[in-house]
């Protein structure tokens, strides 16, 4: 292998063959074929990935510091780790918030896509960023232009909008 990345509470590893990776076990038995350029179990700003991995299949480009040249990448999805696909490859914004709740955004767009661990659309909200809330029932959605909303993570508004700034 070229490079094995942190070993999961399970034994296994993020490894990486010829610019392609997978996870192997402790006897460098295959669990999820490298079939993807990039996985990650780890991602800010919640820590474990819960038993998933956020990947792509595609390599990505570096962009210039043109905003207007940037390429669209909607490539970007969750498996488990049995290999299968919870969100497919098609988002440029993928988190997993805990082991029962993944947000996904298409590149460029304001509209987050909040999905059961089973790859069920729950709902949809405004926004282009996820944070946790101030419990763990609670998440906080960051929104160009407008204020953060917080919602608890059934999609549930907080506050209603006409009540105003709740501080």
């Amino acid at each position: 292998y070229d490079k094995l990345e942190g070993q999961s509470k399970d034994g296994s590893y993020i490894a990486y063959l010829n610019k392609k990776v997978g996870v192997i076990d402790c006897d460098g038995k295959e669990i999820i074929p490298f079939e993807y350029v990039y996985m990650k179990k780890w991602l800010q700003p919640f820590g474990d990935q819960k038993g998933f991995y956020v990947v792509t299949k595609k390599q990505q480009t570096v962009f210039g510091m043109d905003e207007n040249k940037k390429e669209v990448i909607n490539d970007w999805g969750v498996i488990n780790e049995y290999n299968k696909t919870i969100i497919p490859l098609e988002y440029g914004y993928v988190r997993v918030i805990d082991s029962n709740l993944i947000v996904a955004r298409k590149d460029r767009d304001t509209i987050l896509h909040f999905f059961s661990n089973k790859g069920k659309l729950l709902f949809k909200e405004s926004g282009n960023a996820v944070m946790t809330g101030f419990d763990k029932n609670t998440i906080q959605i960051s929104r160009r232009k407008k204020q953060d909303k917080m919602m608890y993570k059934s999609g549930k508004e907080i506050l209603p909008k006409d009540y105003g700034f709740c501080f």
